[in-house]
């Protein structure tokens, strides 16, 4: 799942976003004979929401290239907005079990647009929490612009990952080996 950077000069963003989000699932799909995966990119869809299911899995890397490139296309204009977006996925079902692992990566500049409104000027935030419906053993937040998004996940459960902007082979390893559940240093 993927929210992307916002219009403007788009396109370059946008390929750089997609090759690295392809690089990770390469790597991914290497790393285990026993590994699917689906894609929701939330900034580039025209679907609203996020639909679990087992033919919404992909079993290699070629079907989830193939994925990828289908579903991140360039929109006119935003479909779901980044304050949005948690709630929707915490509102997300998956009766048949078919994920384990959400991967939500994000362009933010910061982590105060999931910020909670609190009477006690208390620092709350939104948190991914799809625990509830779907079961997620583990959600992997990843922060595009090297944004520390720890603030929106629920430990142990949830991990943060900040990645340089050059999205590197090295930063494309360490989303693979949270989405693994090994250490990752930052």
């Amino acid at each position: 799942m993927k929210e992307m950077s916002s219009c403007g000069s788009r396109q370059r963003p946008f390929v750089r976003e997609k090759k690295f989000i392809i690089k990770i699932g390469e790597k991914l799909f290497n790393s285990s004979q026993d590994v699917s995966a689906g894609i929701w990119a939330y900034g580039y869809t025209k679907r609203v929401s996020l639909v679990i299911k087992n033919d919404a899995m992909h079993h290699n890397f070629e079907e989830f290239s193939k994925a990828a490139d289908a579903e991140m296309q360039l929109q006119n204009k935003k479909i779901l907005s980044n304050e949005r977006v948690i709630t929707v996925l915490n509102s997300c079902n998956d009766p048949q079990r078919s994920a384990n692992c959400l991967v939500f990566f994000s362009g933010v500049d910061d982590v105060s647009v999931w910020k909670k409104k609190s009477e006690d000027n208390q620092d709350e935030y939104q948190k991914l929490n799809m625990t509830r419906n779907a079961k997620m053993t583990r959600i992997v937040a990843v922060g595009l612009k090297a944004v520390d998004l720890s603030k929106i996940v629920i430990q142990p459960v949830g991990i943060a990952v900040k990645v340089s902007q050059d999205y590197s082979d090295d930063d494309a390893s360490k989303v693979v080996e949270a989405i693994l559940k090994k250490s990752v240093e930052e």
